[in-house]
This record gives structure tokens, sequence and C-alpha cells, in this order.
């Protein structure tokens, strides 16, 4: 049997995004295991954006968090994740939210990114003004060009003039190379470590110019450093056990990772289900997968990949239609129809940022056993084989979570940035 294959597909609305927690329990374990421990792990939740999840991470020892919004960052908080970073700079009304968000969720430490004068002194009146003194880490761009400052002088002033600005409190370093991205684990590790090493520079002089020499309580405490994303997570993890790692695609892993980065032992943890909605002919088949479905960033042919029908092309002509290649047509093919059983694909995601495509195949017949006690809003519910919390499913080995937004068994091929 495979181990994508469900008991009972039929009961899943389509499409519908199915995760299986042991296989993000191993993921998360092996996480685990390369840094050498949970707490020099800092995971970037917007892979997954899900309180079942973050509840695994959670019962694996792991207290540092990474969002990208405010919303997710208050769904970490509820969940009672102790240390929360917001990876970006909350700007305008953001800093408002924030601030709410700090005073409800007293038990959860959060932080957030400043990378220039202007916006830094803007939230830290805004902090002040609340009477509160939020933890900062400067954003350093090492060639990703997206957010951030170039290590050196101008960042050195930048955090040496946080330290003395009432409402924020420079903690560290934050450095996403997510820019890094060759197959070749040698060629990768040496451009992150050359990036890497200005990062460390910099820290050396705010270490020897403002913790040793200024006695101000917002400067006297040792910068931490956390680093990378998914792609360069093996280098970083063989770092000093003061360096933290933020990588967030691990939980679910997808085709598009496991294919750029096969020195990486994660396993695929998620998938897509979709049903065909109608046979155009013997060679073509219109599914419900939707073609924004899945992130669209990449051209269709590369947004997913077909488990259990991966002779199926996506038809230029028309969206969520697919087609046999004409190559592999000897004989008139054995589409299914919509009014059988096979019309369940399992489709695994390829690339790696929101959720893209995945693979396609007709779901098997599982044993009997499978039930659903439940969804977790809004639309997650995971497959389990011992609990029966509610929005899970019982009786499942491994354990899937399922979230109803796509039917057919497939891999996506990208599931999220980090």
């Amino acid at each position: 049997m495979n181990w994508y294959t469900i008991d009972n597909p039929e009961v899943l609305d389509t499409p519908a995004l199915v995760v299986f927690p042991e296989r993000v329990k191993e993921n998360i374990r092996l996480a685990i295991e390369m840094v050498g421990s949970p707490a020099r792990l800092r995971p970037h939740v917007k892979t997954h954006k899900s309180p079942d999840c973050t509840r695994l991470l959670l019962a694996a020892g792991i207290t540092r968090f990474k969002c990208a919004t405010i919303a997710e960052a208050e769904m970490l908080a509820i969940e009672g994740a102790p240390d929360v970073l917001l990876a970006y700079q909350p700007i305008g009304p953001k800093s408002a939210r924030f601030v709410q968000l700090i005073k409800k969720y007293p038990g959860t430490a959060f932080s957030c990114l400043i990378d220039n004068h202007e916006a830094a002194e803007a939230m830290a009146a805004t902090f002040k003004a609340a009477g509160i003194i939020v933890p900062v880490y400067l954003d350093i761009n090492v060639g990703m060009d997206r957010t951030g400052i170039a290590p050196g002088a101008e960042a050195f002033h930048l955090y040496a003039n946080a330290a003395h600005t009432p409402g924020i409190m420079p903690i560290g370093l934050h450095v996403y190379d997510g820019h890094i991205r060759d197959t070749d684990l040698a060629e990768r590790t040496r451009k992150c470590d050359e990036g890497f090493a200005k990062v460390e520079a910099l820290r050396k002089t705010i270490i020897n110019n403002l913790t040793k020499s200024t006695p101000t309580s917002n400067s006297t405490r040792l910068p931490t450093i956390i680093a990378g994303g998914s792609p360069t997570f093996p280098i970083h993890a063989k770092r000093a056990s003061d360096i933290q790692c933020s990588p967030g695609t691990f939980v679910y892993w997808d085709k598009g990772y496991a294919d750029a980065f096969p020195d990486q032992p994660f396993q695929p943890a998620a998938l897509v289900v979709t049903r065909v909605i109608s046979k155009r002919s013997d060679t073509r088949l219109c599914l419900d997968l939707g073609h924004k479905s899945i992130a669209p960033e990449n051209e269709l042919a590369r947004r997913v990949f077909f488990l259990n029908g991966p002779e199926l092309n996506p038809s230029v002509k028309a969206r969520n239609t697919w087609s046999s290649k004409p190559a592999a047509i000897k004989r008139k093919p054995a589409l299914p129809t919509p009014t059988t059983s096979a019309t369940s694909i399992m489709v695994f995601p390829i690339i790696s940022a929101p959720p893209l495509p995945s693979t396609i195949a007709p779901s098997p017949s599982r044993p009997a056993g499978s039930r659903v006690s439940g969804r977790t809003p809004p639309a997650t519910v995971f497959l389990r084989s011992s609990l029966n919390s509610p929005g899970f499913f019982n009786g499942l080995s491994p354990k899937p979570v399922i979230s109803p937004t796509l039917t057919i068994y497939a891999a996506p091929r990208r599931l999220n940035c980090n």
C-alpha cells in the first residue's frame, strides 16, 4: 500500500489538502537531530499556518517560532508558543495591531525586525506610547535583496541607534539567504558561508563596540543570530550552538525541494486530493483542483506532480484540464471516469512556497476503520490512528491531515518559500 493511500476518500470534499501527522513528526525529529537541540530551531510557520502542526512542534520541545503575518503570530500565541518573531517591520496600522497582540498574549515574548532608521523610530514611538519595549532583530541582507540592510558600518550604526531608542531593544541579527538554491551542496555551502562571514563580522563589531563599552540596559545583551531557510538549513545546522536556524518547508516538504536538495532527509508529509469532474475524451480529464488552488507563481506544468497519474500533463488550452502524454498513448488510455471511486487523484506539490500543485494519483481503497470526526476550522483536518481530538481522522496509519481545498492525491511541488 502506498504511503498516501486514504481509507475513505469519498468523505472528502475536494480539492483538499491532506497532511500526514506521523510523517510531520518524523520530519520534526530529523530537523532537531540535524541541529542537535530543539533550542536551536526557530521554524517558520508560513508553510503550514496550522494550530495542529504548531502543537506537534511544541510537543517536540521547540519553543521559538518565526512567522510572516500578525495572524500567524496570533495563532502561535493562542497555541502557547513562548517566543514568536514577526519576520518583518510592522509599519503603519500594523504597529498598533502588533501592540494589541503583545498586550493580549502576555505569555508570549514577541519580537520583530528593523532595517532602517525611519521605520525603527516610527515603530519605537508607537511602542513607547503604549508603554512597552519590543525586542527587535536587525534584518541583514546578504544577497536576497528583498528586505534588510547590508552588513557593514551602516548596519552597525542602525543597531547602535536602536540600542538608545526608547520603545525598542535590539537583541540580535536576522539573515534570510533564500537566494542561495544551488542543488550542489558544496556550491551552496560556499555561497552560504561567504554571506554568513559578513554577518559574523558585524556581530563581532557590535560585541566589541556596544555590549562591552556601553553600560545601557538596551545594549548589554550579546546579539543572537537567526539564519537561513530550508535550502541552507543543513549548512547553518552545523554552525555554533548559539546560531538559531529557521527552516519552514521541512514540516511538509514538497517535490520541488526534494528534487532540488536531495541532501536533505525530509519526506513528503502533505498532498492534495482532487477529483475528476468531467471526462472530456479518452485522453483528457477536467479536475476540480482549481487553477489557483496551489500557488500559481510557476507555469502549470511545474506546479503539481500526480502520484497516481504520472502520465498526465496539464492542458495548455484550458485551465484545470489534464491529458495523457502523447508518447505514452499506445492504445486507448484507461482514464478514470467521474462515476467511479477511481476519480480521486493524489497530487504532490512540486514547489516550495505557498501551496503549489502536487502529484495526482487515483485513490485505491483502504481497509475499513477510517472515520471523520470533524474538521479543524477553517480548512484543515488531520488523519490519525489513535487520537479522537476534534478535527482529526481516526484509524489511519500513517496519519494524514486534510484541508478542504484539493481532492485528488497530488504532491505539491511547492509549499512555501522558506
